[in-house]
This record gives C-alpha cells, sequence and structure tokens, in this order.
C-alpha cells in the first residue's frame, strides 16, 4: 500500500468540469494531503489514484442525486463520523495541544493509552489485531485512516460551501467536527469504562444531537443546536448562551 512517489502534484481530473476556481481548490487540497510531505505522502500512487478517483465519483454521485444536498449532508456526516472515530483513539496529548478542536476539554488526547482495548471494539481497528501490530502501530493506523477521512471530509465540505448549504450566521462545518470528536470519546470511554469527562447526567449525548440536526437538513444546525442545548457550548466555535 505504501511507497515512495517522485511527483509532488496530483495527476490532473477533474473533480467539477464546470468549476475552475472549485476544480483549483480540490487541486490545491488533494496536493496538500498526498503530495506535499503530509500525513499521506506515503501512499503509493495506485492507492492515491484509488481515493481520488472514489472522490471524485462521490462528488459526481451528489451532483446526479434528486435531493444533492440530503445525499451530500449524509456522505459528509458518514466521513466525520469516521474520521472522529479514529481521530480520538489515535490523537495524542502533544497532538491535541495543537489541533485546532484541542481546546476542547472533551477531547482529552489520552485514549491512545487504550488503544488495544478499543481497538477491539471498533470495526477498523479490530481487522488489524491479528496483524500482529504493536500498540504504536495501531496508533499509527489510525491516525493515517484518520487522515484519509479527513480528507474526504474537507473535500466534501468544499463541495457543500461551493452548493451554498451554509448558515445563516456560523458556518456549521468546524462545530459539527468538535461535536463529533466530543461524541466518539464519549462513547469510546463509556464502553471501555473509563471515566467520562462530559459533565451531565446525559455526558457526550447532547453533542450527538448536531448530528440529528445536520441530518435533518436545518439551514441553521449551529443555531438549532445552540436552542435544544443552550446551556451547552463548543469550546473551539461556539459560546454559550
Amino acid at each position: 500500500m505504501f511507497g515512495l512517489f517522485k511527483s509532488s502534484k496530483p495527476p490532473r481530473g477533474p473533480f467539477f468540469s464546470d468549476d475552475p476556481v472549485h476544480e483549483e481548490a480540490l487541486q490545491e487540497h488533494t496536493t496538500a494531503y498526498f503530495y506535499s510531505g503530509q500525513a499521506l505522502a506515503s501512499f503509493s500512487p495506485e492507492a492515491r489514484s484509488g481515493i481520488m478517483n472514489d472522490l471524485r465519483s462521490r462528488i459526481s454521485g451528489i451532483y446526479g442525486a434528486s435531493d444533492g444536498k440530503e445525499e451530500l449532508r449524509r456522505l459528509l456526516a458518514e466521513y466525520v463520523l469516521l474520521y472522529a472515530g479514529l481521530c480520538v483513539l489515535g490523537l495524542t496529548e502533544d497532538e491535541k495541544a495543537v489541533m485546532e478542536y484541542g481546546r476542547s476539554p472533551y477531547i482529552t488526547g489520552q485514549l491512545h493509552h487504550h488503544v488495544r482495548q478499543a481497538a477491539e471494539l471498533h470495526d477498523e481497528m479490530r481487522s488489524q489485531l491479528d496483524r500482529g501490530l504493536s500498540d504504536e502501530e495501531l496508533v499509527a493506523f489510525a491516525n493515517t485512516r484518520a487522515a484519509v477521512m479527513l480528507y474526504y471530509s474537507n473535500a466534501l465540505n468544499m463541495v457543500r460551501i461551493r452548493r451554498g448549504d451554509t448558515g445563516p450566521a456560523t458556518d456549521w462545518y468546524r462545530p459539527f467536527v468538535e461535536a463529533m470528536l466530543v461524541w466518539e470519546e464519549d462513547n469510546a470511554r463509556e464502553r471501555l469504562g473509563l471515566p467520562r469527562v462530559v459533565p451531565g447526567e446525559l455526558h457526550g449525548l447532547p453533542y450527538y444531537g448536531f448530528l440529528e440536526v445536520v441530518l435533518a437538513g436545518e439551514n441553521d444546525p449551529v443555531g438549532q443546536w445552540k436552542r435544544k442545548f443552550p446551556q451547552l457550548h463548543l469550546a473551539g466555535q461556539i459560546e454559550p448562551l
């Protein structure tokens, strides 16, 4: 799967055939992930091409769907959840300190200490246990797969913006990602029998409510979530009411 690749730019292939500005933005997004020394720069040419072609196919499917907004939100939510579930298992305390969502006290960077037990409860991670990977290798696998899911998520978010699915005041993508990170960490802690860090009787469940608002097609997911849970906030984006 991994190998050296000499080119510093992705092969040209249209994501958007009719929008050169957004086409260039997605090409730059792909370059940043696969060709500029970032997390996925070690992927083989075949692996990179497979991921890029899959993304093109999914974008095409959105534009071919009878309800493109609904399909896009469903797909975006799917990849954000996949990213969040992997990210919280591989995230370290040092990485939390510099990550965009690291100001949240409910994203701890501590679950990597329990990665082997957590892998037993995670479908994709569980498949790696039979390979005899060390804990460090399991953490690296989680981080690599999280980066792939974030590549898809951020690309689909660019499609969302292009299609005008933005909130009237605060854009909802980054608050949504943070909420899913909080939810996935809380869910993992509950399943592992670890102390819960989200206070309150419901713990992380209200943060899962952000997903429900997004999938319901609300035009203002941030405002709707804040009205539903006015006592809560997201550290990076939303202040308490």
